[in-house]
């Protein structure tokens, strides 16, 4: 199963939500635009700068970011994209 740790400040620090699924509106659980590091557990998702996955997107998985482990320490790592993120999708249980 893909899983993934969303953190609303930079060095997975702040407010938490896991995801397991695809989430197509960020304002559902009060995370719209606060997106600031991430750790990708297993698998592969994209996150997408509008709601239901439109917009600018960055794809990540649990074998990126700057030490290829999944961890994704600030936005310098997702695009220079912090609290932009409004939608994720679920692409693969597997890193690609």
């Amino acid at each position: 199963m893909a899983k993934a740790k969303l953190y609303t400040d930079i060095n997975y620090q702040g407010r938490t939500v896991d995801v397991t699924s695809d989430i197509t509106d960020f304002t559902t659980i009060d995370f719209n635009d606060k997106l600031s590091s991430i750790i990708v557990e297993s698998g592969t998702f994209t996150l997408y700068s509008d709601v239901f996955f439109q917009g600018r997107s960055v794809t990540i998985c649990s074998k990126g970011g700057p030490s290829s482990d999944g961890k994704y320490p600030s936005d310098i790592f997702l695009g220079g994209l912090n609290d932009y993120f409004s939608s994720i999708r679920v692409n693969s249980d597997e890193p690609k």
